[in-house]
């Protein structure tokens, strides 16, 4: 474990990665935080400020850290304004200054904090460094990634507070980084037992607990970053947003400061996440998006089930990356770093159409469960405003109009349509003719052709909307046609691994006409109003509910898009 830990700390970057959890570590093992890291102010050199005991003498001290990614190298030891050297000379200012008067009296030690090693080149320098501070009264040291991975392992990972057991969770998901499906199997397990060992347990303990899953998304992430494959950093980042509002959503208090302290421990969950969102639309999705069969030829199967899935999946994706620049705008980059994980919603939809445009496979799914990533995609070009530029908005409408051709000739040839069941042996089963008992069954039940029938409509699609009408008359009299809304014992299963709960909305007609159509599911939803219960929509976190949503594999609830899906305002909360 301290292997993983030391490679783990090694690959994070300076800003919003280790300087993201080393506060937090102080505090776990007993370090109390003065100041955090903060952008757009002179730091004077230090990043963190923290009061403590030093484990040398046993003396409490104020200790001022200096942060440095990776290994330390001669070159960034000195010969630059930016160099390590001159933010540590920068500490004598800071201690005669910055120090609180009560706490003046302490000694002060100056730490530089590297995430790898100091190099060996670079020792010499240092000890001379330390050498020539002396006069000032501040005692410098080093702590290196080793030192890192064992405050790790006393604080977050210590065996009183993650078992044996859990640990071995994390170190296998990282192993099976490249079986995404194992090694997101094995990061649920995590998450279950964390979920189970604090039902009853007090609010430090589940900010612990919280913290901790975040860690071991973030060890993910790392180990997939460093060899080129996001899948598993995506299943796993996802995960751990739900496994921290589990843990969060019962312990929310009524006093503002503890309430505080645990939705800002789900936000470095949420943070995390949308790093690996935006690296996963940037780097593997937007390159190939406007290529031929770009984004078709990435999947390693000549089965059409297998790109189907895969891509509608990718599109769901894009859906999530962009409703998370709609709930909040991502902060801008940090000095020093590129824009390439700054994204905007409007480009997530650009994105996702170029993707469409290029890879006809997106003009229907092959099974009724993809309507989930489909009604993402459309929430999203209603919250960013896309129906608002033309080119957007007549590239959604295109790819509808399409989608219904394709559900027309498809229902005809009995073949590649959606199907209910959503088992990959009953996908690849393609034998024709298929016989009417199996057609029927297979087609027994829909919340793509009302999702569909009622975006028509919206964008006055008249002539779309008609041909489906008399598609469902036709071809299949005997579906039904449903939709899903939350229940009330939807607040404690909607963010695990149990999907049986909810309502179907089944009173859905597409006669006589749209208007019709979209008052009976406006009214249904009235009906039962446990959207607006659910912790997650109160506490203004409602993309959190889409996730636990996609995770299941559950149709996204009408009154998440259907009550701004004429107006196309962005700002409501949805549900509202």
């Amino acid at each position: 474990m301290m292997a993983l830990l030391r490679e783990y700390l090694a690959s994070l970057r300076e800003r919003d990665e280790l300087d993201a959890i080393f506060p937090d570590l102080l505090a776990e093992v007993g370090y109390r935080v003065l100041t955090r890291p903060q952008r757009g102010t002179t730091q004077k050199g230090v990043d963190i400020a923290a009061v403590g005991i030093d484990e040398g003498d046993g003396r409490q001290k104020v200790f001022l850290f200096s942060l440095k990614r990776g290994d330390l190298s001669r070159q960034e030891w000195d010969g630059t304004p930016q160099a390590v050297r001159s933010s540590l000379n920068q500490m004598m200012t800071y201690r005669r200054n910055r120090i609180p008067p009560r706490l003046s009296r302490l000694p002060v030690v100056g730490c530089l904090v590297v995430g790898g090693q100091m190099q060996e080149t670079v020792l010499d320098d240092w000890n001379a460094f330390i050498r020539d501070a002396e006069p000032f009264g501040i005692e410098f040291v080093c702590w290196n990634g080793d030192d890192l991975a064992r405050l790790l392992s006393k604080g977050y990972l210590k065996e009183e507070v993650m078992p044996q057991t859990m640990r071995r969770e994390i170190q296998k998901a990282v192993a099976m980084a490249d079986f995404p499906d194992v090694s997101a199997r094995h990061f649920g397990k995590l998450c279950r037992s964390l979920v189970a060992d604090h039902t009853d347990s007090d609010i430090k303990k589940r900010i612990t607990a919280i913290r901790q899953v975040a860690l071991a998304a973030s060890i993910v992430h790392a180990w997939c970053r460093d060899i080129g494959n996001l899948e598993a950093a995506w299943r796993t980042s996802e995960r751990a947003v739900l496994c921290a509002w589990e843990l969060a959503r019962t312990a929310l208090p009524a006093k503002p400061r503890q309430r505080e302290r645990v939705l800002t421990a789900v936000n470095r969950a949420i943070v995390l996440h949308r790093q690996v969102a935006a690296e996963y639309v940037l780097d593997r999705i937007a390159p190939n998006a406007g290529i031929q069969h770009g984004l078709t030829m990435q999947v390693h199967s000549a089965e059409y089930a297998d790109i189907n899935l895969a891509l509608f999946t990718a599109l769901g994706r894009i859906a999530m990356t962009g409703l998370w620049m709609c709930h909040s705008p991502g902060p801008n980059p940090h000095e020093g770093e590129t824009e390439r994980t700054a994204l905007t919603a409007l480009e997530c939809v650009a994105i996702a159409l170029r993707m469409i445009g290029n890879n006809p496979i997106l003009l229907l799914p092959c099974t009724d469960r993809q309507a989930t990533d489909i009604a993402l995609f459309m929430q999203l070009c209603v919250y960013s405003g896309a129906f608002a530029h033309e080119s957007l908005g007549e590239g959604v409408r295109g790819w509808l109009a399409s989608m219904t051709e394709r559900l027309g000739f498809t229902f005809a040839r009995r073949t590649l349509f959606p199907r209910v069941g959503s088992s990959y042996e009953n996908l690849v089963d393609r034998q024709m003719p298929m016989s009417d008992e199996e057609f029927k069954t297979q087609t027994g039940a829909s919340t793509l052709i009302p999702l569909l029938a009622i975006w028509l409509h919206v964008l006055a699609l008249g002539n779309e909307y008609r041909f489906l009408e008399a598609l469902v008359e036709s071809r299949i009299p005997h579906c039904t046609l449903q939709l899903w809304i939350p229940s009330e014992d939807s607040e404690n299963k909607i963010y695990g691994d149990d999907a049986y709960h909810g309502l179907a909305v089944s009173d859905v007609d597409l006669k006589p006409d749209g208007d019709r159509l979209i008052a009976r599911v406006s009214r249904a939803c009235r009906h039962d109003p446990s959207l607006h219960s659910l912790s997650a929509v109160t506490a203004g976190l409602w993309p959190i509910v889409l996730h636990g949503i996609r995770h299941q594999g559950l149709p996204v609830p009408p009154p998440f898009w259907l009550g701004q899906a004429s107006n196309e305002d962005a700002s409501e909360q949805p549900g509202t």
